[in-house]
């Protein structure tokens, strides 16, 4: 318990994201939970163990200070040269966490905090450094938004858990271009607010899902990790694997997300592909990440991207990435690109610093980019963007060594030029 008893520590409600602990007076000293790296593509290591989520009771008659060491101590928390730039914090954990900024905290934005928190006589609070919501909380939200919205409700697969990985689907799939938004891959990111979002507008106003009905049809995958949602997961599925970073190169045991995720795909074919995820206490801004126009194989399909890059990028304040990571070949969105042909828009980081409300009008925002561009280059079948069999060979060959080229860049010249500059 702590400090004569006073203090509680609450560590095994649903989302609880903490290890270890130890009391010594007024210090509370915590380990993350932790799940092992993932290695990706050239053995790219992904580490997401960076969130926690606990409680504190406060037992005592009076007002107490408690300073709170994560994978740190009194001793080296002096190298951590960041202040933390937020938490959330609610009473309960089935309400909606406060966003709060004026933290006295520090953090290496590397897994390591320090922060104190005064609890009033008999206070009770949970603390994350990121917005949580349970998963039985979110996934009854998706049920009840499927229903309001008229979605059909597609299984498209089960989890390692046997969880099932859902679809919403709107309009007529089988025969008219379909748009597949996700997300879901991480759970602490919060990014499921972004298909919350696009769900609540199609309950709310028919008459603008009609008018994209009329021309496209959607699919919605807004938990695409539901083990890891369940299990309060950092990153991975509950054996372990960042899905997003190592999609394939996984056996179907390991992990059947991947495998039923990928099948589906295949079963709607989708021309647009876009893959929400989310900054937390991160201190940086939403941004996304940047598919060069060179990597298709039609004149048309590298407009479109280009037109669909300039809008986000504005969306985005100009912030963007061109890491050669998200290029990788086992990724879901390199395969659909490079098998199918589909217009990709992966990783697009909403941020939570600027509320659960602003990050879901961003997400519409997204959307309606989406359908203007499509809209503007007169997309109004698959086959206009989808990859069709090469009518000459010249054309086919100097694709392949156009995307070669690329790849050459972004894997080889481009890590041997970091090198030479010391980045």
């Amino acid at each position: 318990m702590g400090k004569k008893g006073i203090i509680k520590i609450l560590d095994k409600f649903e989302g609880a994201m903490i290890a270890n602990y130890i009391i010594k007076d007024n210090n509370i000293y915590m380990e993350l939970k932790k799940e092992k790296p993932t290695f990706g593509f050239r053995n790219k290591k992904f580490d997401y163990n960076l969130h926690f989520h606990f409680g504190l009771h406060n037992q005592s008659k009076k007002d107490e200070i408690y300073n709170i060491f994560i994978e740190c101590d009194n001793n080296n928390n002096n190298n951590l040269h960041h202040l933390l730039p937020r938490l959330w914090i609610s009473g309960n954990i089935d309400e909606e966490y406060k966003l709060v900024n004026n933290i006295d905290g520090k953090t290496d934005f590397h897994g390591k905090y320090y922060f104190t928190v005064h609890l009033e006589a008999e206070q009770l609070i949970y603390i994350a450094n990121f917005p949580p919501i349970r998963f039985s909380r979110v996934n009854k939200i998706f049920q009840d938004l499927s229903a309001k919205s008229h979605a059909k409700e597609i299984i498209i697969g089960r989890t390692v858990e046997n969880r099932c990985i859902k679809a919403y689907e709107y309009g007529d799939i089988k025969n008219k271009p379909t748009i597949l938004f996700v997300a879901g891959f991480h759970p602490p990111e919060r990014d499921t607010v972004a298909i919350i979002a696009i769900m609540e507008k199609i309950s709310n106003n028919n008459k603008w899902k009609e008018e994209i009905c009329n021309n496209y049809s959607f699919s919605l995958i807004p938990i695409l990790n539901p083990d890891g949602f369940a299990n309060a997961m950092q990153g991975s599925n509950i054996n372990e694997i960042n899905f997003h970073w190592k999609f394939f190169g996984n056996s179907i045991d390991e992990c059947p997300e991947a495998y039923n995720i990928w099948e589906y795909c295949l079963r709607i074919k989708p021309i647009v592909f876009f893959d929400f995820h989310a900054f937390t206490f991160q201190n940086n801004n939403a941004m996304i990440y940047w598919i060069p126009k060179g990597y298709y194989v039609s004149k048309k399909t590298r407009r479109i991207q280009n037109d669909l890059n300039k809008k986000l990028k504005k969306l985005c304040s100009g912030k963007f990435s061109t890491s050669e990571k998200i290029f990788a070949p086992n990724l879901l969105s390199t395969k659909l690109r490079n098998d199918i042909g589909t217009l990709t828009s992966p990783k697009f980081h909403l941020h939570m610093k600027n509320g659960i409300n602003n990050s879901k009008e961003m997400a519409i925002m997204c959307l309606e980019i989406v359908l203007s561009v499509l809209r503007y280059h007169r997309i109004k079948s698959s086959t206009e963007i989808l990859k069709k069999p090469y009518g000459k060979i010249k054309s086919h060959i100097l694709d392949k060594i156009r995307i070669k080229l690329l790849y050459f860049w972004y894997f080889r010249l481009k890590s041997i030029y970091r090198k030479i500059l010391g980045n």
